[in-house]
């Protein structure tokens, strides 16, 4: 990270649930996903949850506006066209999620980021029926790692 108080801000679209064959989801979506996990796999740090995950991320700025990010998830799934109800549908169990991430160093005042809902983006979400959900986390420094 620079020398800045603003975040690190990027989206991320998870598949996450029990028995997903990850290698199928990529096919099926034709993305590449930036990191998978199998249930059961070890994973060191951050501690993720004990169920398959299937994740994509955005590109990563430094912005207090998540807005790109999201965007740019968006736009990718709407590209996978019937594909992404064609996983829903071979997973129905499974969540299928766009967070907005953010991370930054510890501040007494940190910057959370903010995303602009137009109707527009409301829209072109719920045409995904996706759950858009923000997360923002206070990294330690570099020194106490």
């Amino acid at each position: 990270m620079a020398e800045t108080n603003l975040p690190e801000t990027k989206a991320r679209f998870i598949v996450s649930g029990n028995g997903l064959d990850l290698s199928e989801i990529e096919a099926t979506l034709g993305l590449k996903p930036t990191f998978t996990q199998k249930a059961g796999s070890r994973v060191a740090s951050p501690p993720l949850p004990r169920v398959d995950l299937w994740i994509l991320d955005s590109s990563s700025e430094e912005t207090t506006d998540g807005t790109k990010a999201i965007v740019e998830i968006v736009t990718l799934l709407e590209r996978s066209g019937s594909s992404l109800r064609k996983v829903m549908a071979m997973y129905p169990e499974a969540t299928f999620d766009i967070t907005l991430v953010a991370s930054s160093a510890p501040d007494p005042f940190p910057i959370v980021p903010y995303v602009k809902l137009t109707h527009q983006l409301l829209t072109r979400l719920a045409g995904l029926s996706v759950q858009l959900i923000f997360d923002f986390t206070i990294l330690r420094p570099e020194s106490d790692v």
